[in-house]
């Protein structure tokens, strides 16, 4: 096999390819001597820009990274005291059910509640408390802190939905203490939040709001006074229904209905002022599929003085089964009492 040997391109050769092919001027141009090749390809090429190094300045201003929180079992068990403290803070609430029963004694137990649970924070929300909730270098803490802003926010939120003019005319005191006792139990709950993150500008803020919906409603015995006093304008205010006619027989029959329902066991012993037929005649229900009559219904206004000596008026809605051959006895079916001053029965 043959080898042939190839001479190597010369210099100037080298450097004329190269101006051809990024279309530089000939090698026998005259300025290509003044220059040199290598300074023309230099010419033709992007300027990359000089990255400077940073200043020191500029590097003294940076802020220093911040240390990830620590997530220990240490940590953990000593942020176990916060988690149940607070557990027990967001626990709190009135016996609203009982307050809208308006159960005997519920306004004065919801007064000794809120009493306790105030009693009870004094022992939990010590100052060593304090400073283990706000020591914020542990995941734990700052999880607790999170969780306390959330549902401060959230409370706030609630409390600002609450309508003060609707709350305070409310003429049923039980009404008017159970609108009171939802915003009144989350502001002692903020109350609490406040005391164990005295730095935390949400429950600040929420406190805030809470403050604000609060110094309208009144205190507990403000509330109480306006729920009386709504009660003492409603019950001058209540009438009997007028009668639209009378029947004798029908008014007995009523009146027997009436205090035959077990509805009425609380006014047991009570004396029947008067009672006005408020329908001017049956109503009368149909089956409907069959159209074949079901039932039938009157109304009645009855005024009634219990032992006590207080007058009530029932307005009753009092009805009949149908039973085939023709309708069965009369029952009390359903209605509503209210207080009225006995002065206001007509005789």
């Amino acid at each position: 096999m043959k080898h042939f040997y190839r001479k190597p391109l010369s210099r100037s050769a080298l450097l004329g390819a190269a101006a051809l092919l990024i279309g530089a001027p000939s090698m026998t141009q005259p300025s290509l001597a003044a220059s040199g090749p290598f300074d023309q390809i230099k010419e033709r090429l992007p300027k990359v820009p000089k990255v400077s190094a940073p200043s020191s300045t500029t590097t003294s201003q940076r802020s220093a990274p911040t240390s990830r929180p620590s997530n220990t079992r240490a940590d953990r068990e000593a942020a176990k005291p916060v988690d149940e403290t607070l557990t027990e803070i967001l626990s709190f609430m009135l016996d609203i059910s009982a307050l809208i029963r308006a159960e005997d004694g519920a306004w004065d137990e919801a007064k000794q509640d809120v009493s306790a649970y105030r009693t009870r924070m004094d022992t939990l929300v010590t100052p060593d408390l304090i400073a283990r909730a706000n020591n914020l270098s542990t995941r734990p803490t700052q999880r607790l802190l999170k969780k306390a802003e959330d549902r401060a926010t959230s409370m706030a939120a609630r409390i600002s939905e609450v309508n003060v003019d609707r709350t305070l005319a409310a003429s049923r005191p039980a009404t008017m203490f159970s609108r009171y006792g939802v915003p009144l139990s989350h502001r002692e709950k903020l109350l609490q939040l406040q005391r164990l993150y005295p730095e935390s500008t949400a429950i600040r803020e929420a406190n805030q709001t809470a403050t604000g919906v609060l110094a309208q409603l009144g205190t507990f015995d403000q509330v109480e006074q306006q729920a009386e006093a709504n009660l003492a304008a409603k019950i001058a205010a209540t009438r009997m229904y007028p009668a639209v006619r009378r029947s004798a027989a029908q008014e007995r029959d009523f009146t027997r209905a009436f205090w035959g329902s077990p509805w009425q066991k609380k006014y047991r012993g009570s004396k029947t002022l008067k009672i006005n037929l408020t329908s001017r005649s049956w109503s009368v229900q149909h089956h409907p599929v069959s159209g074949r009559p079901v039932t039938r219904d009157q109304g009645a206004s009855l005024a009634f003085q219990t032992p006590d000596g207080k007058c009530y008026m029932d307005q009753g809605l009092y009805e009949q089964k149908y039973a085939g051959g023709g309708w069965g006895g009369t029952y009390y079916r359903s209605g509503d009492t209210s207080e009225m001053l006995c002065e206001n029965v007509p005789r």
